[in-house]
């Protein structure tokens, strides 16, 4: 369900487990460690060899991975809602959380997360943080959410930029910000296949 790199280790989410591999050799991945305990696996961020990875109704939860063939969990953050989306830069985690948008966590210590705030969003699936700056993939309603991040103590939304389709993953790089919008896009020609309500309707 779920995959993250950091260097030369893969993590993969697979129902409960965390598995982290060797890719050192890409062709010939081998398996370092897992831990099981997490349920239903939805997203991955990975940090300084620990993950952070998101449950839905399980929410989020740190685990330490700096001695890859040792996974341990160190704790589980309660969340809002259904944890979907994440990232973590610095001492700060972003958790999507479908309707009740994105809440951000101080993870300075991983056994202890504390709750600095949440915004609102319309339904956010995904988020990416990236220089003082983060994005959330909002589902339904077709658009990415950016906030103004660089102070956490004044969080603010500061524009939404339309898909024209659902939106979920998302990633940035070189200036430029990548958004699936999945086969629910406003402008897709279906040929074959089923056709649903949903989408004779948008």
């Amino acid at each position: 369900m779920a995959l993250a790199r950091e260097g030369n280790c893969l993590y993969g989410g697979a129902g409960d487990a965390l598995i982290v591999f060797d890719v050192t050799q890409a062709h010939s991945p081998r398996m370092l460690g897992e831990v099981h305990g997490m349920a239903g696996i939805r997203q991955i961020a990975v940090q300084n060899g620990f993950a952070y990875v998101t449950a839905r109704e399980y929410g989020l939860w740190i685990v330490d991975c700096t001695n890859p063939s040792q996974p341990r969990i160190r704790s589980r953050f309660d969340t809002c809602e259904l944890a979907t989306g994440i990232d973590v830069a610095g001492d700060v985690a972003f958790c999507g959380q479908r309707q009740n948008g994105v809440e951000f966590i101080d993870v300075s210590d991983p056994d202890r997360p504390e709750r600095i705030a949440m915004r609102k969003t319309d339904e956010s699936q995904s988020v990416k943080y990236c220089d003082g700056w983060l994005y959330s993939g909002e589902w339904a309603a077709g658009k990415v959410t950016v906030f103004d991040a660089h102070d956490m103590s004044d969080i603010r939304q500061v524009t939404t930029v339309d898909l024209h389709g659902y939106g979920d993953g998302i990633w940035i790089q070189d200036g430029y910000l990548y958004a699936a919008r999945g086969h629910h896009s406003k402008h897709r020609t279906v040929k074959g296949g089923v056709i649903t309500e949903e989408m004779r309707r948008f």
